[in-house]
């Protein structure tokens, strides 16, 4: 029997708060836990509790424990495609048993019970959607990435202050008063992955939180130049590397392009107050290098890119569209399939970002609103461009 030592006291913290994205309570073992399991699979693991009902009294599971694990190894190796191996141990709280099943992130999305996939929204576990069925199969190819260990760096390389905050923000309560640790918190949700006795953290863990991501992995961070003239071997006026958490290199890389652009007065007419108009709307500038972050291609070498030219303002990005998408349907606006689905539901979570697919569509809509040239945005397998043209000419 493989265990992973839950304590009485963590046990009963988990269930006072409730059953939720990463937990299940279930009176008794039954065929259909089959769908908890490829839902968990499907998204970043979770904890399945036996012997516990929907109001979270624990009313113990009177089979012998090697019984119920035997027909849960069972389900999981007929019932669940692909197979799904569980850990699985008995806590006895009061004078109950609670057999617990924890699910681990599957590396062979998506999962299907009985021919079916599941997810779960919110505490519940529902079929997938077509569109969420794609963007599982899209996670399985293209977004494993960002939750692989961040080679170098350690748990001590994390901001704890902020991750704490990140997650009393997120479940409130789950760290003040219900005691969860930190550390458990972020395995269960990508942040960090357990190796032997020690957690370290994932690529996506260390961009979030990390004090210096850039220490083990430069390549992570963003070049920004200023150029005097239209090509790239102009001579360079201004330049920066910025490095940090990527909300960090966010708002220093809009910093960068605010104190490099120029601004153009004009008086509106019938109006004798003048007006200054920038030369680049700073939504779209902070949408396109929002997008550039967050949707990088972690793996490859390169840097996020930013060159402000004479006529113009590039934001290049290592990887193109991720699986099948097109161009045409991503400047259509309404498909949000992100390579780093972790990074981005952070960056939502803290308001940097919206994540329904629309970021190419405001880009547009902020340049045509200054009067400026439509933008361009190129994608090949390699890069990512979005080209903003001056409106001052």
């Amino acid at each position: 029997m493989s265990t992973f030592s839950l304590s009485p006291e963590e046990l009963n913290n988990i269930i006072l708060a409730g059953e939720g994205p990463t937990v299940e309570f279930k009176e008794r073992f039954t065929p259909d836990i089959a769908r908890e399991i490829a839902a968990f699979a499907n998204a970043g693991g979770g904890l399945l509790l036996l012997g516990v009902a929907d109001d979270s009294t624990v009313v113990g599971v009177d089979e012998p424990l090697r019984a119920v694990e035997e027909r849960i190894m069972n389900l999981c190796r007929n019932n669940i495609k692909p197979p799904v191996t569980p850990q699985v141990e008995e806590v006895a709280l009061g004078e109950g048993r609670v057999v617990v099943i924890r699910v681990p992130e599957g590396a062979q999305k998506p999962y299907t019970a009985n021919d079916i996939c599941y997810v779960r929204a919110g505490s519940t576990t529902r079929r997938a959607r077509p569109e969420e069925l794609r963007a599982l199969s899209f996670e399985y190819e293209y977004t494993r990435y960002e939750r692989t260990i961040a080679e170098g760096l350690t748990f001590e390389d994390i901001n704890l202050a902020r991750l704490q905050d990140y997650i009393e923000q997120r479940a409130p309560g789950s760290i003040r008063i219900n005691g969860l640790r930190p550390v458990d918190v972020a395995v269960s949700w990508g942040l960090a992955v357990r190796k032997g006795e020690t957690a370290l953290p994932t690529v996506a863990g260390a961009l979030l939180f990390g004090f210096h991501p850039q220490r083990m992995h430069p390549h992570w961070g963003i070049g920004a130049v200023k150029l005097a003239g239209s090509e790239l071997a102009s001579s360079i006026m201004d330049r920066a590397d910025i490095e940090g958490p990527v909300d960090v290199m966010v708002d220093e890389a809009v910093a960068f392009v605010k104190r490099n652009m120029r601004v153009r007065t004009v008086f509106p007419p019938g109006e004798t107050k003048r007006v200054d108009v920038p030369e680049y709307p700073l939504a779209a500038v902070r949408e396109a290098i929002t997008n550039a972050v967050v949707h990088r291609d972690y793996s490859l070498t390169g840097r996020v890119m930013i060159r402000i030219f004479e006529d113009r303002l590039e934001v290049q990005n290592p990887g193109g569209l991720v699986g099948d998408l097109t161009l045409e349907e991503v400047e259509k606006g309404g498909f949000s399939y992100p390579r780093n689905p972790i990074i981005a539901r952070v960056m939502r979570d803290w308001g940097r970002m919206e994540e329904v697919g629309r970021g190419l569509v405001r880009i547009r809509k902020e340049m045509e609103a200054l009067g400026s040239p439509p933008p361009i945005f190129e994608s090949t397998k390699r890069e990512f461009r979005v080209v903003l043209y001056s409106s001052i000419h």
